[in-house]
């Protein structure tokens, strides 16, 4: 109201009503007395107990694919050995239990007492239970909860690092905080680090390189990484990058620098997307540069891999058109010269990439001296596509416990890695045993036998005896 001295008998008994209506409103929230808004958790507990949960339940339904009824003491066993320990976390078994109450609560599953003193019902999956099976339901909000906690962590130490840390960067020769090439021309200017995945700036960081079998067992072997010509590199864009120059009188400059250029070597890393997704589930890395699949990827602790101070360092940036060639201007005539000039465009000749390549996600070293990386102390685990090759198997044996040996698998849809050793025996005690899955694998390959000579056969087996 604009003006009170205006307001009618109407508007102040309207007045007068709010007024009371404020003054009794405390009665009116009795319901809610005693619940704090602080619940004492955390946002990053929060999300990541709504992710373990339901991941529990998923594994819970999961189990009902091979049976309609198990009892509880049963059930408890299957999910357990299901779910990785990595997943699983801190989980009790009170919240276990609630778990699996809750899925009884809602009707996804029925639970049958014995009578008033059984803590060992029998639980049967209903008809609500399996649509959400079907439709996957809890995995799929695993998944997506999954994301949300990790990309949050991201956010908050990216928020964190962008306020209070900042570096000096040299702008010529890619060095940390000062100039370690002896140039003395390199300009120092002040940039803020706003990712989580800048090397050095995350404690917890690592960098991942694909390799086939033969390669990794020499560089477990000598603890040396091997700095490869930057002629042979995947990117025909940036291998092919042309030198132009104005004069005829030009071209021995030309010459000395492709013999300069071709001096430098690199190696290359993946590094972990700024979500959940680490280095190791790169596909298509695995495709590329690990034998079809067949080979095997390192993963390095940053904070034990040193790094030489004439080593140049650096993400890799994609462009859509990178730079396609190097101009090399008049006034430069002499070797010395070429070099300070190299010095000066480090980042176009050997940092940039075409955008096809951004699934690489590439980190890059890169050195005109040296021939090896040494990496004593610094491989963290190694990974492969299986828990039961002779080249897992060989691994195994090779490093001896030293570090760990994990496979890439899905689970729920959500691609992981186990530990091998852990995960075949697992196996070989489920083969070994007269357990359900034993029981219809068996059956499953036994009627595949018996009808794969009639093509029109329907090889869909509708019972299974369980013994």
């Amino acid at each position: 109201m604009k003006d009170p001295s205006k307001a009618t008998d109407e508007d102040i008994k309207a007045l007068k009503e709010i007024h009371e209506l404020f003054n009794t409103f405390k009665d009116k929230m009795k319901p809610y007395e005693g619940i704090s808004l602080n619940s004492g958790r955390t946002i990053k507990e929060i999300a990541k107990r709504f992710y373990q949960e339901n991941l529990i339940l998923s594994a819970i339904l999961e189990a009902f694919v091979y049976k309609e009824k198990y009892r509880f003491s049963d059930l408890n066993k299957w999910v357990f050995n299901y779910v990785d320990n990595e997943f699983i976390w801190d989980v009790s078994i009170p919240y276990y239990n609630m778990c699996v109450a809750k899925l009884c609560n809602v009707g996804f599953l029925k639970a049958e007492f014995q009578d008033t003193s059984d803590n060992n019902p029998d639980l049967t999956i209903t008809n609500h239970g399996r649509d959400a099976l079907r439709q996957q339901t809890f995995a799929n909000l695993a998944q997506s909860s999954l994301l949300n906690y990790q990309a949050g962590l991201s956010n908050e130490q990216s928020v964190k690092i962008e306020s209070t840390n900042k570096m000096h960067y040299c702008g010529v020769c890619i060095c940390r905080f000062r100039c370690t090439c002896g140039c003395n021309n390199c300009t120092l200017q002040t940039i803020i680090i706003i990712s989580l995945y800048v090397f050095y700036c995350n404690t917890y960081m690592k960098l991942y390189h694909f390799t086939s079998f033969d390669t990794f067992v020499r560089i477990w072997l000598s603890k040396k990484l091997k700095f490869g010509s930057m002629l042979t590199v995947n990117d025909i864009q940036e291998s092919m990058k042309g030198i132009t120059i104005s004069k005829p009188s030009h071209l021995p400059v030309m010459f000395a620098f492709k013999d300069l250029i071709t001096q430098y070597k690199q190696i290359s890393f993946s590094m972990d997307q700024n979500t959940s997704i680490k280095g190791y589930m790169n596909t298509m890395m695995w495709g590329y540069y690990a034998d079809e699949s067949r080979g095997v990827c390192i993963e390095f602790d940053c904070d034990n891999l040193t790094i030489p101070g004439n080593v140049l360092r650096s993400i890799v940036k994609y462009q859509d058109v990178p730079p396609r060639r190097t101009d090399i201007p008049d006034f430069i005539t002499t070797i010395k010269e070429l070099r300070a000039y190299i010095e000066t465009e480090l980042a176009n000749l050997f940092f940039i990439k075409q955008t096809g390549w951004s699934g690489e996600n590439e980190y890059r070293l890169v050195c005109n001296t040296l021939d090896f990386l040494d990496i004593e102390g610094a491989i963290d685990c190694v990974y492969l596509t299986s828990y039961d090759s002779d080249e897992c198997k060989m691994v195994e044996m090779l490093v001896q416990d030293e570090v760990a040996v994990k496979y890439i698998h899905f689970l729920n849809g959500i691609l992981t890695a186990s530990e091998t050793k852990r995960t075949r025996s697992q196996i070989e005690k489920v083969q070994k045993s007269p357990g359900v899955l034993k029981q219809l694998s068996d059956q499953a390959k036994e009627y595949y036998e018996e009808h794969k000579d009639n093509e029109d056969f329907s090889l869909a087996l509708d019972k299974y005896i369980l013994k």
